[in-house]
C-alpha cells in the first residue's frame, strides 16, 4: 500500500517521485564512480535528494498525534513523529539512501518527551538529521566530530549547537524502529485496560531492542498495575540502570516501592526524579503521598502545592492536598481544594466524597449530605 500510495506521488507530471529520486541520484553514483563527478558533488547530490524526499513528504502529510502505525500514515496521511519517520524511511531506502532512525532522548529543556527522526549517511563519513515533524534538515556533520558515545546513546559535544542537531540520541536498525511501534501498540493496549496484550507487545519490543529503557520502564507499570511489584521493581531497575537520566522510570520506581509500603526509599526515588526534571508535577504529587503516609503533613503539603504551581489544573495533587489538611483539621482549606477539583472535574467523584466528609466536619450536614449522595451516584456506594 505505501509503494502504490507514493508511486502516484508525481514531482511533475508522469514522473514519480521514486522514479525521480532514483534515477537522479543513480546518475550521479555512477557519474562518481566514473570519476566525471567529485565526491564533494556526490555528497551534494546525496543531501539534496534527502532534502527533496524530506520536503515532499512533509508537503503531503500533517502532523496528528494519534496516527504512528505506518498504514494509519499511508491512508490518512496523518502522522506523529514515528510514523513519519516509518514513511521516511521507507522511501528513502527505495531510491536508495542509507537511512539511520534515531530515538531522541529528551533533555527537559529542548525536548520533553522521546521523539523519532533519522539520519540519512551520504558521502564524506557524512550525514544529515531529518525531522519530518518540524520540516528540519540539518547541515552535513561529520557523526564522531558532533557526536559522544555513552553507552547506547550519544550525546552532542557541540553545546552551541550550530547545526541544529539532537542533544542526546539513541542510533536504531530496523528492528530497533520495529521496537517503537510495538511499544506504541502495547501502550494503547494499556490505555485499553488490555493488560496481557500490552505486555506481550512490550516484551516484543524489548526482544528487537533489549537497549529500548522506555519498554522496559512501561512494562513494569503493567506489571504494578497487575498487582506485581516485585517484577515491576526488576523490570524498572533494568530501565534505570540502561538509561540513569529518565525521571519517569525514577517516577515508576517510587510508586513501586510505595506499593510495598517503603516509604522512604519511595521518597529518594521520587527525589531522583525531582532532580532530573525540577518540572515533574506528578513526581511531586507521588512524594507528597508518601510524606503523608509518613506522617509528614508539612512536607506532604509543600509537595502537593508545588506540584499545583506547576500545574494549577491537577485535579489529585487538589484531593491529595485536601486529605492532609482534613487530617491537620484545616477543614475549611480542605474544602476549598475540593472545590478547586470539581472546577477542573466535575465528573471526579473522589472531590465530592471528600468534600462531603469534610463538610461533615464543619457541621454544613446538608452540604455534606448532597456531596456524599452526588459521590454515589458518580462512582457507586461509598466504601
Amino acid at each position: 500500500m505505501v509503494s502504490k500510495w507514493v508511486l502516484a506521488w508525481d514531482v511533475k507530471p508522469g514522473v514519480s517521485l521514486i522514479n525521480y529520486c532514483f534515477e537522479a541520484l543513480d546518475k550521479s553514483k555512477r557519474a562518481y564512480e566514473t570519476g566525471e563527478l567529485s565526491e564533494k558533488k556526490w555528497c551534494r547530490s546525496q543531501e539534496k535528494t534527502a532534502s527533496k524526499i524530506a520536503e515532499y513528504l512533509h508537503s503531503k502529510t500533517t502532523y496528528n498525534e494519534q496516527y504512528y502505525d505506518l498504514t494509519d500514515v499511508v491512508i490518512k496521511k496523518q502522522g506523529q513523529c514515528l510514523g513519519l519517520t516509518q514513511l521516511y524511511y521507507v522511501v528513502g531506502k527505495a531510491v536508495g539512501l542509507e537511512i539511520v532512525p534515531i530515538l531522541v532522548l529528551p533533555d527537559y529543556k529542548t525536548v520533553a518527551r522521546e521523539h523519532v527522526a533519522c539520519l540519512v549517511q551520504i558521502s564524506e563519513s557524512k550525514y544529515v538529521q531529518i525531522d519530518l515533524t518540524s520540516n528540519i534538515t540539518s547541515l552535513p556533520f561529520t557523526f564522531h566530530t558532533h557526536y559522544a558515545s555513552e553507552g547506547d546513546h550519544d550525546c552532542l559535544i557541540d553545546t552551541g549547537n550550530r547545526l541544529g542537531l539532537y542533544q542526546k540520541i539513541q542510533r536504531l536498525d530496523y528492528h530497533g524502529l520495529r521496537a517503537l511501534v510495538c511499544n506504541a501498540r502495547a501502550r494503547d493496549c494499556e490505555a485499553d485496560h488490555n493488560s496481557e496484550q500490552a505486555i506481550s507487545l512490550f516484551s516484543d519490543a524489548i526482544e528487537l531492542n533489549p537497549n529500548y529503557a522506555s519498554a522496559w520502564a512501561n512494562r513494569a507499570i503493567v506489571y504494578l498495575n497487575l498487582g506485581d511489584p516485585q517484577i515491576a521493581l526488576q523490570d524498572i531497575d533494568h530501565a534505570i540502570d540502561l538509561y540513569p537520566e529518565m525521571p519517569e522510570a525514577f517516577n515508576t520506581r517510587g510508586l513501586i516501592l510505595s506499593k510495598k509500603q517503603d516509604y522512604e526509599n519511595a521518597i529518594q526515588a521520587f527525589n531522583t526524579a525531582i532532580q532530573l526534571n525540577s518540572r515533574f508535577a506528578k513526581a511531586y504529587n507521588n512524594r507528597g503521598v508518601n510524606y503523608w503516609k509518613l506522617g509528614q503533613y508539612e512536607k506532604s503539603i509543600r509537595d502537593y502545592s508545588e506540584a499545583l504551581r506547576l500545574k494549577s489544573d491537577y485535579v489529585s495533587a487538589y484531593v491529595n492536598r485536601a486529605t492532609v489538611y482534613g487530617y491537620m483539621e484545616r477543614y475549611e482549606e480542605a474544602v476549598r481544594d475540593c472545590s478547586l477539583a470539581i472546577q477542573y472535574a466535575p465528573a471526579c467523584y473522589q472531590a465530592y466524597q471528600s468534600r462531603g466528609l469534610w463538610y461533615g466536619k464543619l457541621d454544613k450536614k446538608e452540604r455534606a449530605q448532597d456531596d456524599l449522595l452526588y459521590a454515589q451516584a458518580l462512582k457507586g456506594p461509598l466504601e
